[in-house]
């Protein structure tokens, strides 16, 4: 699928794209079958000369370029493009230090459960300002966790305003995570995976 993640372990894969061990491993978020349509795909795009016709590719991050760089022909110029994100200069923050906060879809790739259980390691409340497949997992496994649920955009600002901290705790690679420079954009510092391109900003 082109993430470098396999999903039925969820953790980041470091296997040879379409390499023996590759093609043996159901990496999928669906089925082996949904895979193998995958890799079919992929050599049609190669046999095509798509991907070997490239001789210039702008990335989001140096991150990405790291990661893709390896499988992509050599010789290749690169051209780093940040995502924007919009910013107003709001002043300090004032007032109590506030909750640890995740903000994004609750799913196995974004580490939900990795931030509630370090929350409660440290005796920290988690706060969840988002909605996905593991919400109910988590509430049950964490019932002393806070679950906004869905948030418009104003909401999250005024939630990543009066964090404490933002926790970003992906799995998986991240291009460029705008929660992140948003957060910080914010004057909320935030904590990291190494996973994910976000770390370049802190």
């Amino acid at each position: 699928n082109g993430g470098f993640y396999d999903y039925p372990v969820a953790a980041t894969c470091h296997r040879v794209p379409n390499g023996p061990a590759c093609l043996a491993h159901n990496c999928d978020s669906r089925t082996y079958p949904r895979k193998l349509m995958r890799v079919a795909r992929h050599a049609l795009m190669r046999r095509t000369g798509l991907v070997e016709g490239i001789d210039a590719m702008i990335t989001i991050s140096r991150l990405q370029r790291e990661v893709l760089a390896p499988h992509l022909p050599e010789g290749l110029r690169y051209y780093d493009v940040p995502n924007p994100v919009d910013a107003e200069p709001l002043g300090h923050k004032a007032g109590a230090p506030g909750d640890f906060v995740f903000v994004g879809r609750l799913s196995p790739e974004k580490g939900p459960g990795v931030f509630a259980e370090a929350a409660r390691l440290a005796g920290a409340r988690a706060v969840f300002a988002g909605d996905g497949p593991l919400r109910a997992e988590l509430e049950a496994r964490y019932p002393e966790t806070r679950f906004l649920g869905w948030q418009s955009p104003e909401e999250v600002r005024a939630v990543l305003r009066s964090a404490r901290a933002l926790v970003f705790p992906s799995v998986w690679y991240e291009g460029q995570p705008l929660t992140v420079l948003e957060s910080l954009a914010l004057g909320t510092p935030v904590i990291v995976s190494d996973v994910c391109a976000g770390r370049e900003a802190v």
